[in-house]
């Protein structure tokens, strides 16, 4: 496992995508966890009790103070990366990753194309996936297909943006 992948699980537990119980399987069953992490982090996580009272929000704080003062100021770029990846792979959806990137730019990172903030307002009417139930079938099919057509027309932008984000990540980091 490479070193960004490593830290991608780090990255997508903060960012709410994974448990407390993956980031521990991760630890238990990665080999090359220390030397992705380092000594101290690494420490640090294999004696932290996930058994205890609050363990996913004592987790978080611990993570977070992890990531900044091993990767100071890189969290957001991880994330921007991440996503960004995933929308040139096809494995994150074009929809959830422009609303990720535009909050990340609203958020006053300015190395975040605005054309991520410009597309998010056309999807603002989209129903997420957590609101689906909420919906009539029938009208939620039509805005879903509405939501694909908004996809679909502003896919070249935002898959050219991804690539901005993804090419400045690897000349400031070398990743």
């Amino acid at each position: 496992m490479n070193v960004e992948l490593g830290w991608q699980v780090l990255e997508k537990f903060l960012a709410g995508e994974m448990s407390s119980a993956d980031v521990e399987q991760w630890l238990y069953t990665t080999s090359e966890a220390e030397s992705i992490l380092g000594t101290r982090a690494y420490t640090e996580l294999l004696t932290f009790d996930f058994r205890q009272p609050q363990a996913a929000q004592e987790l978080l704080k611990l993570v977070r103070s992890i990531y900044e003062y091993t990767r100071p100021g890189r969290l957001a770029r991880d994330r921007a990366f991440r996503i960004a990846q995933g929308l040139l792979s096809g494995s994150v959806e074009i929809h959830n990753g422009v609303r990720v990137l535009a909050e990340l730019c609203l958020d006053g990172h300015e190395w975040v194309p605005s054309v991520f903030v410009n597309v998010k307002s056309k999807f603002d009417e989209i129903p997420r996936q957590d609101q689906y139930a909420q919906w009539e079938s029938a009208a939620l099919e039509a805005k879903l297909e509405e939501g694909r057509r908004i996809s679909k027309s502003h896919q070249t932008s935002v898959l050219d943006a991804a690539r901005e984000i993804i090419a400045s990540y690897r000349k400031e980091y070398g990743a």
